[in-house]
């Protein structure tokens, strides 16, 4: 059983990213931080909004919101694996912040310019598919 990692990140609430949020998969935890290092080198500002939601989060966002979250057991979240931040304050244009993500193996979503989630084809894929999988294991 992998145990998501804590990370220490400014979020749009004001103040750090409540701790039950703030977790990620233990191997892209560095590659987010770089991603947040290049984007305030650059001048911008990264403020997260959501990181990591538990099973019954994202059962409750799909049933709120069909059309735009994912199924729970399928979202990029629920694995540690996607963060969503504040578009309007990053201080950057989308295509030098897309940049900055790719360069770390993240991608965004075409539809979902605040969605930023880690490439599969980084990760790999069967370490995705059992990440997701093994999200029982994570949501405590």
């Amino acid at each position: 059983m992998t145990k998501l990692a804590r990370v220490i990140i400014s979020s749009t609430y004001g103040g750090l990213l409540p701790a039950s949020m703030a977790r990620l998969h233990p191997g892209v935890v560095e590659s987010f931080y770089s991603i947040v290092r290049d984007v305030k080198a650059a001048g911008g500002r990264l403020l997260i909004s959501d990181m990591f939601r538990p099973r019954r989060v994202q059962a409750d966002l799909k049933r709120r919101k069909p059309r735009l979250a994912a199924a729970s057991g399928k979202s990029y979240h629920e694995a540690g694996l996607a963060f969503d931040l504040s578009v309007g304050q990053l201080h950057l244009t989308l295509d030098q912040f897309r940049a900055i993500v790719r360069r770390h193996g993240w991608e965004t979503i075409s539809k979902e310019n605040w969605h930023i989630q880690y490439s599969y084809r980084a990760l790999g894929y069967r370490t995705l598919q059992a990440a997701i999988k093994d999200v029982d294991n994570w949501a405590g």
